[in-house]
C-alpha cells in the first residue's frame, strides 16, 4: 500500500503558495518521511524559482485551476494590513483522481507539519479521517463559524487536512463535493451559508451530511487531537527550529497584547503574507 502527501499550490498576486508547498514538503520529509506530490498550474515557475525543490518534492502534477467563477478575498498580514487577491481554492475535489497513492494525506500548504501524529492513522482500518474539533492559539478568543456550517445547519468539518483511502465510499464523497462545487450557489442557499466564497470546508461538510443520510454518524473518523490555528490578524514574527512565535491581534489595545509560541505542533497559519516572508529567510541557504 503506497502512502504519501498531496499539496495543492495555486499562486495569486498576493501569496506564493508554491513556496509554501515546498517549505511544507521540507517539514513533511523531516517529520513524516513519506513522498510528497505538489499539484499546481505553475510548474515552470516552480522549476525556475526553486530549482532545488526536488530535495523535498517527489513529483509535480500540472493541473489548471478549476475556477467556476472568479473569487477574491482579503489576505491579511496582521491586523494593520490586508490586500485583496484572487482565491484559487476549488481543486480539492480532484484529489481522489489525481493522487498516485493508495492512502493520501491532503494538506493545505499553510497547515505546517511539525510532528509525526498523522503517521498514527495511515495504517488504521478507516477510509477517511478529518478534523471536526479545533482550537485557536489564544485559547481565549470567542471564534465563531467553526462548529456549524451556519448557525442553523450542519456540523463543520475542516478540509484543511484530510486522510483518505481509495474506496468506493470515499470516491462518492469526492464526486459529490465536485457536484456541490458546480452548483454552489444552490447549496449555499440551501444550507444558509452567509458567505458567497466557495470553501472546501463547507462543500465537504455538506457532502458528508448528505452521504450520512442527513444525520450524525461515526464517519469520517476524527484525526488525532484538534486542529490548531492562528488568526489572519495574528502577526507571525519568527520561525526558528520548529517554533512559531505570534503576536496576537488587537495590538491597538495594550491590555489585549499577547505573545504565543507554538512548538512541535501542527498548525494552520492563516496569516499567509507573514508566512511567505519568513519562509524566504528559511530558504536563504537552499541551493
Amino acid at each position: 500500500m503506497t502512502k504519501g502527501v498531496l499539496l495543492f499550490a495555486y499562486n495569486n498576486e498576493a501569496v506564493d503558495y508554491v513556496k509554501q508547498a515546498i517549505y511544507n514538503a521540507k517539514l513533511i520529509k523531516q517529520h513524516l518521511d513519506i513522498p510528497v506530490v505538489i499539484v499546481t498550474d505553475s510548474v515552470s515557475y516552480l522549476e525556475k524559482t526553486y530549482p532545488w525543490y526536488k530535495k523535498y518534492v517527489d513529483s509535480v502534477i500540472f493541473r489548471e485551476t478549476e475556477q467556476t467563477q472568479f473569487q477574491h478575498r482579503q489576505f491579511y498580514a496582521g491586523e494593520h494590513y490586508s490586500t485583496k487577491a484572487e482565491w484559487k481554492n476549488v481543486n480539492r475535489a480532484s484529489a481522489y483522481d489525481l493522487t498516485p497513492f493508495d492512502t493520501t494525506i491532503v494538506i493545505d500548504t499553510d497547515y505546517l507539519i511539525n510532528n509525526a501524529n498523522f503517521l498514527k492513522v495511515l495504517d488504521q482500518p478507516g477510509d477517511l479521517f478529518m478534523f471536526k474539533e479545533s482550537y485557536d492559539i489564544s485559547y481565549k478568543r470567542n471564534v465563531k463559524g467553526f462548529d456549524k456550517v451556519s448557525d442553523e445547519t450542519v456540523d463543520f468539518w475542516w478540509a484543511t487536512v484530510l486522510v483518505f483511502k481509495k474506496t468506493e465510499r470515499v470516491k462518492r464523497l469526492f464526486d459529490l463535493v465536485h457536484c456541490i462545487k458546480q452548483s454552489y450557489h444552490y447549496f449555499r442557499t440551501l444550507y444558509r451559508i452567509p458567505f458567497k466564497l466557495y470553501r472546501n470546508d463547507y462543500a465537504f461538510s455538506i457532502a458528508l451530511h448528505i452521504l450520512n443520510g442527513y444525520q450524525r454518524t461515526n464517519w469520517p473518523m476524527q484525526l488525532p487531537g484538534k486542529m490548531l490555528y492562528s488568526s489572519p490578524e495574528d502577526d507571525l514574527i519568527t520561525i526558528k527550529d520548529g517554533k512559531y512565535t505570534f503576536v496576537l491581534g488587537q495590538r491597538s489595545r495594550p491590555d489585549k497584547v499577547n505573545i504565543v509560541t507554538v512548538e512541535n505542533a501542527n498548525i494552520h497559519v492563516m496569516n499567509k503574507l507573514h508566512l511567505n516572508d519568513l519562509i524566504d529567510k528559511e530558504f536563504e541557504n537552499e541551493q
